[in-house]
């Protein structure tokens, strides 16, 4: 249980300016009516994407040069705790790839940089998918630091076998909530999900609906990669941030 022992130390020793990330996917939600009938299908999916992004409570020194942050949201400066910070993407695009997953790495960690502008580095923890341990995942990973000012640093996974954690967990309660909100309403694209999960968000969430294109995406196409930019189509469309949140995850585009 190695990777399990170093995701616990580096959590330990995280740095007032370095952010962890527990990632995954909840999976290919099916598209359903309200009420829909056991016969019925509509035939489409829907991705939902969700990270948990842990950080250390900012002492008075930080807090003293970013004064534009609402700090009441926070614990009291003396108070060397953990900041726990969820985030959830609905997407109609629910193809899983290293492809999606950067895309909405991107706009993660740009939100999270205008939200918490002190970090300076992110350390990803996820299981042994493909698309996080993939060439093009890499080559993100080493491009986030320029293009979203949060610098990737080590990049940590679950044994294998051990991919069910802290974020499946999480994904387990809210497919409860949507199970009782699919009573009443419909899930029949990205944005009846986003409605779902702003109707059952909690202090500290950030719900996003994506716009995600697969027109630069060629799966097992061979070649140099382009630059992220060329290849980051996601355009942030409703979320529950700041203008300013919005405008830096907006130059994704």
């Amino acid at each position: 249980m190695k990777f399990s022992q170093l995701r616990k130390d580096q959590l330990r020793d995280l740095d007032r300016y370095t952010v962890m990330e527990w990632k995954g996917y909840m999976g290919k939600l099916e598209a359903r009516k309200s009420q829909q009938g056991t016969s019925e299908n509509l035939g489409r999916k829907i991705s939902l994407y969700g990270s948990l992004f842990i950080l250390r409570n900012p002492p008075q020194s930080i807090r003293d040069l970013h004064k534009d942050v609402d700090w009441s949201k926070f614990l009291p400066a003396d108070d060397d705790c953990l900041v726990q910070v969820s985030m959830h993407g609905a997407s109609g695009e629910s193809k899983q790839s290293s492809f999606h997953m950067v895309n909405v790495m991107l706009v993660q960690y740009k939100a999270v940089k205008v939200a918490f502008p002190w970090l300076t580095g992110a350390i990803p923890y996820s299981d042994q998918c493909g698309d996080y341990r993939s060439t093009s995942a890499t080559v993100f990973n080493h491009e986030m630091g320029r293009l979203a000012g949060m610098r990737v640093k080590p990049v940590l996974h679950s044994e294998v076998g051990f991919g069910k954690g802290e974020v499946n967990m999480h994904f387990g309660q809210k497919a409860q909530q949507f199970a009782a909100i699919l009573g009443r309403m419909s899930r029949t694209c990205a944005a009846d999900l986003f409605h779902h999960l702003e109707l059952w968000r909690g202090g500290g969430d950030y719900n996003l609906e994506l716009d995600i294109s697969m027109q630069l995406f060629k799966p097992g196409s061979s070649g140099a990669l382009p630059y992220l930019e060329q290849c980051a189509a996601v355009a942030e469309r409703r979320d529950v941030l700041s203008e300013k949140a919005r405008a830096a995850a907006a130059s994704a585009v």
